[in-house]
């Protein structure tokens, strides 16, 4: 049987950590849907720019929105990129301090027990993969959804034949993926199983 303490945290660990940011992060969520749907809307506001240049039909003002919507496309992705960075960077620095007044607080009896690379993996890389959560983990995962869904609404509006092609064809790159999951993975092994014993200068 599982116990609580051998599964692996999930998104709830994170909560403490992100709560004195949420502020920000409520406005990185909202210029990414913003983003996101100003990519959507590319497209269709270009097929709508064509259709009129075949029918001969002006398209001056639906050019100018076109190249606005790019502009301000871009301009929002920036903005939202650097509000995420900043937060990111913010929650590392607040994380390693945390960590490094907890580790300045420990008897020396704990260091003795304990190597000392360990200690300072934990302050440093362990802390860094904070970063790649936030920036590339739980945002990029919400609008990369986002941008799936309302381009297989778009598709599926504008081309429903090629968005069964497209279906299809995703449908059979995920099987084949599942397929070489599941043959891959008796053959794996932990890491660090074919290296030797650290040397002295390791240990400490």
């Amino acid at each position: 049987m599982t116990t609580d303490a051998a599964r692996p945290p999930g998104l709830a660990a994170l909560l403490p950590y992100l709560r004195a940011h949420r502020g920000t992060l409520a406005v990185v969520g909202a210029l990414s849907l913003a983003g996101a749907g100003a990519s959507l809307g590319q497209p269709l506001l270009t097929r709508v720019v064509l259709d009129r240049m075949t029918a001969a039909r002006p398209i001056a003002g639906l050019v100018v929105a076109l190249v606005a919507l790019v502009v301000a496309g871009a301009a929002v992705g920036g903005l939202r990129d650097y509000l995420l960075q900043r937060t990111a960077e913010g929650l590392v620095l607040g994380t390693r301090r945390r960590l490094a007044g907890h580790l300045l607080r420990l008897p020396i009896a704990e260091y003795d027990r304990r190597r000392t690379g360990d200690l300072l993996s934990r302050v440093g890389s362990d802390t860094t993969l904070l970063r790649a959560v936030v920036t590339s983990g739980l945002f990029e995962t919400v609008t990369g959804a986002v941008m799936v869904l309302g381009a297989g609404t778009a598709m599926l509006l504008l081309d429903p034949p090629l968005f069964g092609v497209t279906l299809g064809a995703v449908a059979v790159g995920i099987g084949f993926a599942l397929t070489g999951r599941h043959r891959v993975r008796p053959h794996r092994r932990p890491p660090g199983t074919r290296a030797g014993p650290p040397g002295p200068g390791a240990r400490r």
